[in-house]
């Protein structure tokens, strides 16, 4: 008998500034996205985000949306950045937003030990159809060798990577960039060469995994002179996909140039790429978070973008990457008239989750916005996005906000009588809050049932 498996609950919320989020509710997608690829896969390089995805993604979390970018080809939409936030949804999602952001790389480890192939045996990868690769999410599609003895020649080292992207091979991909790592070995020369053949590269699973490569290694990544060649790459290049590749590796620079702000925030408000544009603004809120002197002059910037961008995905990235903490009373009041008047749903979604991360002392001014966004509001992902995010900017302050809005939607009205039982009870920590919120909706999904296997009567 073939078990029916119980729905797993719709996609979970990510880090919230306050803390990690537990896998709380639902996550509306907007139509026409690409299918989601877990976080680890969509770091720089990560073979996953290769091999999935090439193509532009429109995330939005519905009742606490997280806005991230994920970068694709040209031929499909782009991508905006992630919000501070995520949380419960619905489907049905407006259409416009792109999603999910560039994460710190991660290193690229292969679970091969040793591998055997025609060349003899090597390290980090399958070096043969019907070997691991398997292990790496797929099968090569045709028989592709790597050969250990080229691991002194980078030129050969990024034909070998054509090769493995060329066949879908995920462990050769995944040895060849190793190679790469190991070329690397921390001299800024080789990072200068590498940077060269990536100027010169079309294929855009090449590109990212050479940007894996060169930003996980530290000191060629904080190279004054690789940085200066990722920026320049940025501004100048005429292929967005270069430019957007660059961009994430600008987003996890740590010794930074003087002018690097300016210079993002110029990007993210003129390239003629809105999807540069939104990589752009994605970066430069990584920047001032590790930047702190520069929070106040960026959010500002970040500000004037959301409010004046006309694509929408352009001004939902701006809003996912707003510090709202450094947003003071003239950006709360900018935000309110986003989550209450912007055309687009997903913006004003964006708005939304960026008034859910207020500081304790704008709780009270938050929740009063978005509980007037709430009553006006036609779209049901945008409400859920505003009950989700009242509850996590108003934490116990919110039950008297819920309240007042649980009879005017009787679809969510379940959702809100969760909220206030959890809160009346006394919790006030938004992980515990949404972990209750996941377990009670877990609950009332179907039990498993067994049905017949094919050809069983």
């Amino acid at each position: 008998m073939a078990p029916l498996r119980k729905p797993s609950p719709a996609g979970r919320g990510s880090a919230d500034r306050a803390g990690s989020r537990p896998a709380a509710a639902p996550r509306p997608v907007a139509p026409a996205a690409a299918p989601a690829v877990s976080d680890g896969l969509l770091a720089p390089g990560g073979t996953g985000r290769k091999v999935v995805l090439l193509a532009g993604v429109a995330l939005l979390v519905g009742a606490g949306i997280g806005i991230g970018v994920v970068i694709g080809r040209t031929d499909h939409p782009t991508p905006a950045p992630a919000a501070s936030g995520a949380g419960p949804a619905a489907t049905g999602a407006p259409a416009s937003v792109p999603a999910a952001a560039p994460r710190p790389a991660r290193a690229v480890t292969n679970p091969a030990k040793t591998v055997r192939g025609p060349k003899g045996i090597g390290e980090g990868g399958s070096l043969h159809p019907g070997g691991d690769a398997h292990a790496h999410g797929g099968v090569p599609k045709l028989s592709f060798v790597i050969d250990p003895a080229i691991a002194g020649d980078i030129k050969a080292i990024v034909k070998a990577l054509r090769g493995a992207a060329e066949t879908a091979d995920p462990g050769n991909l995944n040895y060849a960039q190793d190679l790469v790592r190991k070329y690397l070995a921390g001299d800024p020369e080789k990072g200068r060469e590498v940077v060269e053949l990536l100027r010169a590269e079309k294929d855009l699973q090449v590109m990212d995994l050479l940007v894996g490569a060169l930003a996980q290694d530290a000191l060629v990544a904080n190279d004054p002179g690789v940085i200066e060649s990722f920026l320049q790459m940025a501004e100048r290049g005429d292929d967005p996909n270069l430019k957007r590749e660059s961009l994430i590796f600008l987003a996890g620079v740590q010794q930074s140039p003087a002018g690097f702000a300016d210079r993002l925030s110029r990007l993210g408000r003129d390239d003629a790429d809105s999807g540069v544009q939104a990589s752009a603004l994605q970066a430069l809120g990584q920047y001032a978070a590790s930047h702190p002197q520069e929070s106040v002059a960026v959010t500002k910037d970040l500000l004037e973008v959301a409010q004046g961008a006309r694509e929408p995905m352009v001004r939902a990235a701006a809003l996912g990457a707003i510090n709202v903490e450094q947003a003071g009373a003239p950006g709360l009041q900018a935000l309110g008239g986003l989550v209450q008047r912007d055309a687009d749903g997903g913006v004003r979604i964006a708005a939304a989750e960026a008034l859910g991360g207020v500081r304790a002392a704008d709780r009270g001014a938050a929740l009063t916005v978005m509980e007037a966004a709430y009553r006006q509001e036609p779209d049901e992902a945008v409400r859920r996005s505003l009950i989700y995010n009242i509850v996590r900017a108003g934490r116990s302050d919110a039950a008297a906000a819920l309240d007042r809005i649980a009879a005017l939607d009787p679809k969510l009205a379940p959702d809100i009588q969760d909220y206030l039982e959890i809160l009346k009870a006394g919790e006030t920590d938004p992980n515990r809050i949404f972990q209750e919120k996941t377990n009670r909706d877990n609950a009332r999904m179907p039990e498993e049932v067994e049905l017949p296997a094919p050809g069983e009567h």
